[in-house]
């Protein structure tokens, strides 16, 4: 979401005009946009070569930033290494605005070549190669901090008039410093790009990161090559930077199995939490992908077991030492089980009790185990395994009886499967194990479909294609949904003063426009989300709705409102979501009325006056800062509540940030000033 509003945007363009560069120079045609400026193709008139230009945008040519450019431009002369952009030439043009001149590279970046599917040959070759140009960058004293594909240019090299191969050239260097200048920041701000940051640096410790910073991030290359999306996904840059923080990676070969286990060492070496764990240079990592590439045993290996045990229970004590509990608790249930089948029909619902404790055990597990304790394969197996032997029994059960009771007791086990698996990222089995419930539901009679039964299928559905999206699968996650949306809507239409049928029709249909939006299929995502909210609108009208679904149908049409009003302003209909915020602001501030220290509702509160200010200064500056104050207020009282989140901190910087602005904009300059103090100090605390 950009600071800028919509009218800021037409500034920022009008501000990017062609600089006065010195006559030598012809400039043809931008080619690109940086965080700093714009780069143009251009003409060497002295030299009679192509040149790439990298100027200051006008609206930034303040001194610290035009400083920053020339350090940049210092740092690649200073760099001569084929993996490296060379610079010709630099200046200031006439009009005041930075600029320095380099060899215009023939190619794409990296994440424009994502969808060729490279060899793994090439892929070894290729990140080989980007690590050898980061370990010479850091022999020379230099730290990127901000690798990723975007910033990876690849060229393509020609022998004897034979094309070759792409060869990678690392280039933006406008955040990188010198290891002996540990003080140069630019703002309080994390540094970098947030799907490849570091730990230490997306916690706003930019200043503190060091060479392991830059291993991390190539890391985060490595792993997308490997696997096809990157190390963390997120609906926003938020929840990104919490899950770099507070998240393990999903394993490499549980993604993409036939990636060679010495590589997917090497890869997740890189991206341990901690620096320790990490390589201690990148050279290390350049004889570890070698070694790797002549068939030799790599020096990265694996911690074992009882390590990655203590390391979680360390970071969690609490929780973890709960879950070993629930675990060994279960593992007795599920073991009762296999001495309570003497006779089938005799033991039967003995055998259903025991499942029953079985699964109730799960389930209270599954909120103390969550995404980075099942990180751990040997938690993913034992629970796995687990649930298989209640399979077995109930399997059995049916096979035997072959009754609508028994069908739908294996399906209800099928889809407590199915969801165990997604949440564990086995998403392909979960998705089989679906499949199978819904047919085994299907078969049962008209008479024994129960609404609670299909309702389990509707919500095991759900959580697979949320789990689905979360992976960047969004097709499947849609077709998954489309297929689902049907029966939930048939409930709701069949029992329309059941609460519980509108509420799993109004979840489906904000889930599948989640769908459509991450697909940029607008006008679906549009539908899908309004009659989202009409369901919910019906279900705060029924008589029989108790306190607390009332506040959970509440809440959730103030997420679906969210979305819809981000879906609008994605297609340009600013005015219509504003008036959507508008409408979410007043469903989270009534939520708080009851429940005033509720924090999510803090945090998306704050979060829904940010987006809205957005929009509001285009056409009204002044409206636009009492709604970055109001948003400044909620988020301030989410911080002093949870002082630790990194994602509530980063949104209520980018308030300051835009109430600065603003007043800026205005020509109020002594309150923008302490506004972008505030804005400064809030992420270079958070440590």
């Amino acid at each position: 979401m950009s600071s800028l509003g919509a009218g800021g945007i037409a500034r920022l363009r009008e501000q990017l005009a062609r600089p006065e560069l010195p006559e030598r120079y012809a400039l043809e045609s931008e080619i690109g946009r940086g965080g700093m400026g714009v780069v143009w193709r251009a003409t060497d008139r002295l030299l009679e070569r192509d040149v790439a230009v990298k100027v200051l945008a006008e609206h930034l040519a303040d001194d610290g930033l035009a400083e920053r450019l020339a350090r940049e431009a210092r740092i690649l002369a200073r760099l001569e290494h084929p993996g490296v952009v060379a610079v010709h030439d630099a200046g200031v043009s006439s009009d005041g605005r930075t600029w320095y001149a380099m060899r215009l590279v023939r190619g794409r970046r990296l994440d424009e070549a994502a969808g060729t599917e490279p060899t793994l040959g090439d892929t070894l070759r290729l990140m080989t190669r980007v690590a050898e140009t980061v370990a010479y960058a850091h022999e020379q004293g230099i730290i990127h901090r901000d690798l990723k594909p975007q910033n990876v240019l690849l060229t393509s090299i020609t022998t004897r008039g034979r094309q070759s191969c792409w060869f990678p050239k690392v280039g933006d260097f406008g955040l990188s410093r010198f290891v002996s200048d540990p003080r140069m920041t630019y703002t309080g701000c994390p540094l970098g790009t947030p799907a490849y940051m570091a730990p230490e640096m997306a916690t706003g410790a930019s200043d503190a990161a060091g060479p392991a910073a830059d291993i991390y991030s190539v890391g985060g290359i490595l792993y997308e090559c490997l696997t096809g999306r990157a190390p963390f996904v997120g609906q926003s840059p938020s929840e990104v930077l919490r899950a770099v923080v507070e998240t393990e990676i999903v394993p490499v070969r549980r993604l993409r199995p036939n990636v060679p286990r010495d590589l997917a060492i090497i890869c997740e070496k890189c991206l341990a939490k901690s620096p320790d764990q990490r390589y201690s240079s990148a050279e290390e990592l350049v004889q570890d992908l070698q070694r790797f590439g002549e068939n030799l045993p790599i020096n990265a290996r694996p911690a074992s077991f009882p390590v990655r045990c203590s390391r979680w229970m360390r970071r969690h004590p609490w929780p973890i030492a709960a879950a070993f509990l629930m675990l060994l608790s279960t593992c007795g249930i599920v073991g009762g089980l296999i001495w309570h089948q003497y006779s089938l029909r005799q033991e039967r619902d003995a055998a259903l009790a025991k499942y029953q404790a079985t699964r109730q055990a799960v389930r209270q597990m599954l909120p103390v185990l969550d995404d980075r304790v099942f990180a751990i394969p040997e938690y993913t197996e034992l629970i796995r395994r687990q649930q298989n032997v209640a399979l077995k029994i109930v399997e059995t059960l049916n096979d035997a009886e072959q009754t609508a009771e028994s069908r739908v007791d294996l399906a209800r086990l099928l889809l407590d499967h199915g969801s165990l698996l997604a949440s564990i990222g086995e998403f392909s089995d979960a998705e089989s194990s679906l499949r199978r419930a819904v047919q085994l539901v299907e078969a049962v009679d008209s008479g024994s479909m129960t609404p609670e039964v299909a309702g389990v299928v509707v919500a095991g559905n759900v959580k697979t294609a949320v789990s689905l999206s979360m992976q960047g699968r969004n097709e499947a996650a849609k077709l998954i949904l489309q297929n689902v949306v049907a029966i939930a809507r048939d409930a709701s239409t069949s029992k329309p003063d059941s609460y519980a049928a509108l509420d799993r029709a109004a979840w489906t249909l904000h889930n599948l426009g989640n769908a459509h939006l991450a697909l940029k299929e607008y006008d679906q995502a549009t539908a899908c989300y309004s009659e989202s909210i009409e369901i919910r609108q019906a279900s705060l009208q029924l008589p029989s709705v108790s306190q607390v679904e009332h506040k959970n149908s509440l809440g959730r049409m103030a997420e679906t409102r969210v979305n819809l009003a981000v879906c609008l302003m994605v297609q340009q209909q600013d005015e219509r979501a504003a008036g959507i915020y508008e409408l979410a602001i007043s469903d989270f501030k009534t939520l708080l009325e009851s429940q005033p220290d509720d924090v999510e509702l803090l945090k998306s509160l704050a979060t829904t006056y940010l987006n809205l200010s957005n929009i509001t200064v285009a056409d009204d500056p002044r409206k636009a800062i009492e709604q970055c104050q109001q948003g400044i207020e909620i988020g301030t009282r989410f911080v002093h509540a949870m002082p630790g989140d990194v994602v509530v901190r980063n949104d209520l910087s980018m308030l300051y940030g835009n109430h600065a602005l603003f007043l800026r904009e205005l020509g109020d300059w002594e309150p923008s000033l302490k506004s972008a103090q505030h804005a400064i100090q809030l992420t270079s605390n958070a440590r």
